[in-house]
């Protein structure tokens, strides 16, 4: 028969004959029969699955009674018997398990043999010791996420990672493992070494003192640890310098040679450090003359009374409150005066003394003073004018008003021409005089100066003649005219009395 048949299944692969009675075998496939059990073992469980067949299958966990820490783990072939462990699992914890089978597209569920199961306890030798990033760390292949440690130490892959304290450097650190789950605890312990000491705790300050120095709060329990400095300019990396050597006003960066029993240890810190000396410029006495002043002072620092260093000075002073042009004089850093000339006579100043070193600059706060009374520049445009036949007028200006003192005036003199005699004097405050009454066709000098409470300027000089007394002569002409009509009708009379005796 199941020759016959086989000759059927040639002929019908050729298309001769349709299928019959004995065509070909039945494909049913029968159901895939598996189950599994569930066991601890260190650091999780394991899962057992005996199936009938050679299947793919997959296996699902969870805690009890929390759905929502479902895992799923996938086993893509397998024979008829197999063992899958389960690790990085919680220690004392009940895991429900469910395992499915995948063949020929059918799903089948397996029956678990016995129940589900805990996890074993976490014990000391579960966990290793390991450091990190300056951490002391604890790694285990247990989920140690619901495991306290009693310095709160952050769990970060399974790990319990703790940064020790600064004051728990050289000495040894104990961190207590406790697990609720399993109701138990364990200690460990660990010298913390200076290999877990980060240069950047190392809290420095510098003394802002000249000569200064650099203060580090070093760990307690580390009785043998120092700090040697050395300091460059930001500049100039290539001049070494120790901390007495540090010159004010200057920026350094110092680094800090870490050793343990003066032994260098490879760790370096770095302090910037620039020493600002509070200085306080005292002007202390100002004396000028009329086209200077000259400025002593004094200069002091707390913060660098051990020594001030050599400072340069520059005297300034400025006319019309910070207007107008600067006038300087530099001074040696030997010595604490300054004279600065070629300043206006009886003017207001405002002068500072600024001391510096480097590119630093200090300025003192400014004083006020003014420079003693001066001669009064000369007067300009002066104009002599005769009205009146014997009257002067006199007028002049005076340039950008340089009286140079108090009591500002003006003074005319008018003299003689050629004797300089003296013939009158007169004050104004304004360049405006009159002289009157004078005599006629004379000639006159003037002089006009401009006067100030204590000198007065050079005169400007001008010489001017009065006219002729007009009225003298015409009264003159006058009389003139009347005596010669008077001596006129005088002869016509006495040649007319002639005339008359002689015709008698």
């Amino acid at each position: 028969m199941a020759g016959l048949c086989g000759v059927k299944i040639l002929l019908l692969w050729a298309g001769i004959i349709g299928l019959g009675k004995c065509d070909l075998p039945s494909t049913a496939v029968p159901p895939v029969q598996c189950s599994y059990t569930v066991n601890p073992i260190r650091y999780g469980i394991q899962i057992n699955i005996t199936s009938s067949a050679v299947v793919k299958a997959s296996i699902e966990i969870n805690e009890e009674g929390k759905p929502e820490t479902k895992q799923v783990f996938t086993v893509l072939r397998f024979d008829q018997t197999s063992s899958h462990p389960i690790k990085q699992l919680k220690p004392c914890t009940k895991y429900n398990a469910h395992v499915k089978v995948h063949y020929s597209n059918e799903t089948t569920s397996c029956n678990i043999i016995g129940n589900d199961t805990s996890t074993s306890e976490i014990h000391k030798d579960d966990i290793a010791f390991s450091g990190r990033d300056k951490s002391v760390c604890f790694q285990t292949e247990w989920n140690i996420s619901s495991i306290s440690v009693q310095t709160n130490g952050t769990v970060v892959n399974n790990s319990v990672c703790v940064k020790p304290n600064y004051a728990d450097l050289c000495s040894d650190l104990t961190l207590i493992f406790t697990s609720q789950s399993c109701n138990t605890s364990f200690p460990f312990t660990r010298n913390i070494s200076l290999d877990y000491l980060d240069p950047k705790d190392i809290q420095e300050t510098f003394l802002n003192k000249f000569p200064t120095n650099i203060t580090a709060k070093l760990p307690p329990k580390c009785k043998n640890l120092s700090i040697d400095y050395t300091c460059h300019k930001k500049k100039n990396v290539n001049e070494i310098k120790k901390l007495s050597e540090l010159e004010p006003f200057t920026d350094y960066s110092c680094t800090g040679h870490i050793k343990d029993n003066n032994v260098p240890i490879n760790k370096t810190t770095e302090v910037l450090v620039q020493i600002n000396c509070d200085l306080k410029i005292t002007i202390t006495t100002r004396t000028s003359d009329n086209t200077s002043l000259e400025l002593t002072w004094k200069t002091a620092s707390e913060d660098c009374e051990a020594g001030i260093p050599k400072l340069s000075y520059n005297c300034s002073c400025r006319s019309h409150e910070w207007h107008g042009k600067w006038h300087e004089n530099s001074s040696r850093p030997s010595e604490e005066t300054c004279k600065i000339s070629g300043l206006s006579p009886f003017t207001d100043y405002n002068c500072l003394v600024t001391a510096t070193y480097n590119n630093f600059l200090h300025t003192s706060p400014p004083v006020h003073e003014r420079t003693k009374v001066g001669v009064p520049e000369k007067v300009t445009q002066l104009k002599l004018m005769v009205k009146e036949h014997n009257t002067i007028n006199v007028t002049c200006k005076l340039s950008q008003e340089r009286f140079n003192g108090r009591n500002r005036r003006f003074k005319a003199r008018l003299l003689y021409n050629g004797t300089d005699q003296l013939v009158t004097e007169k004050n104004s405050t304004g360049c405006d005089f009159k002289f009157d009454n004078l005599y006629y066709s004379t000639s006159y000098k003037v002089e006009v100066f401009a006067v100030n409470s204590e000198l007065e300027s050079k005169p400007e000089i001008k010489s001017i003649s009065t006219d002729y007394n007009d009225k003298a002569v015409i009264g003159f002409l006058v009389f003139l005219i009347i005596f010669t009509s008077v001596a006129l009708l005088l002869v016509i009379y006495k040649i007319f009395i002639l005339k008359r005796r002689k015709s008698y």
